[in-house]
């Protein structure tokens, strides 16, 4: 557990589910709603939502927490396929069988709360992401950006150019970008993953 002078990073258990995906939508509803209109916004709220279970269950989501211990931000790695990545075109939901990519992982659930905004804490929680990431023997993370996040991940040092809409099936489009970030050498990652 690290500190930082007005909030905690932690782990997140399944009690903790509720008050983040409050926080997440909140913060969805109110910072998307600069890049986004209201029913795109619902839409991903509805289609798509913030945190999914599965990955609380595998232990990678990690949350801020103030001193009132209320959830004021969000982060998780994954090797699980996003919800949004299980759209076809037409926006209809397909099962994904398929083997992830070995030290391969998606960034999902980043989130702080807006009145919170702009004091380090999602870059702390990245921070926190990125390290876990590696010792479970990750090399490389992905991730669809939101526009409203973009400029905080590139100064973060994620990259990439592939721009597109993320297809919903109520044929709602919100534009996004995809990028990585190399985060450890491909061999530190191997040896780190058959080491665990």
């Amino acid at each position: 557990m690290k500190a930082a002078p007005d909030f905690v990073i932690r782990k997140a258990t399944e009690g903790d589910i509720l008050c983040t995906r409050t926080m997440q939508m909140r913060a969805m509803s109110l910072t998307g709603a600069r890049y986004y209109s209201r029913d795109e916004i619902d839409s991903f709220l509805r289609n798509v939502g913030t945190l999914e279970e599965a990955i609380v269950a595998e232990g990678h989501v990690f949350i801020a927490v103030d001193r009132d211990d209320q959830v004021i931000g969000s982060g998780a790695w994954s090797r699980l396929a996003p919800c949004y990545a299980r759209f076809t075109k037409s926006g209809e939901m397909v099962a994904t069988g398929g083997n992830p990519v070995p030290g391969v992982a998606t960034v999902r659930s980043m989130f702080v709360a807006p009145e919170h905004e702009r004091r380090g804490i999602g870059r702390a929680i990245l921070r926190e992401v990125e390290a876990d990431a590696r010792e479970w023997g990750m090399f490389l993370l992905r991730l669809t950006a939101l526009l409203s996040a973009e400029r905080f991940y590139r100064a973060l040092g994620y990259a990439g150019e592939a721009r597109g809409h993320m297809r919903l099936p109520d044929g709602a489009r919100l534009g996004c970008v995809r990028l990585e970030k190399l985060i450890a050498a491909h061999e530190t990652a191997t040896k780190a993953a058959s080491a665990a």
